[in-house]
């Protein structure tokens, strides 16, 4: 997540970027643990037996897609022939229903 270095000397931000990147490492990993209990549901290759935890989250992160902003509404634009996008919609709804 390229927290390597930290982007300020002051104590302040640097807690406060570790916080947020803590956070949004947390919420990736929750995440990729609900798209590969649904194995099912993995976009994978016939010769690849399990997909590991990094790689799924990386293919969520790495996810094509485009944000449109029409008549004062945004609209998340994703291609149909994505492989992903069956664990994405699943992901999506079992999310918001937490």
């Amino acid at each position: 997540m390229d927290v390597e270095r930290l982007p300020s000397g002051s104590m302040k931000v640097s807690k406060l970027v570790l916080t947020i990147s803590m956070v949004t490492f947390n919420t990736f990993r929750f995440i990729g643990r609900h798209a590969r209990a649904k194995p099912t549901f993995l976009p994978s290759e016939p010769v690849v037996a399990r997909k590991r935890l990094r790689k799924v989250i990386s293919d969520l992160i790495l996810f094509g897609c485009k944000l449109v902003h029409h008549e004062r509404q945004i609209i998340l634009r994703i291609r149909d022939g994505n492989s992903w996008l069956p664990v994405f919609n699943e992901l999506n709804a079992e999310l918001l229903l937490l």
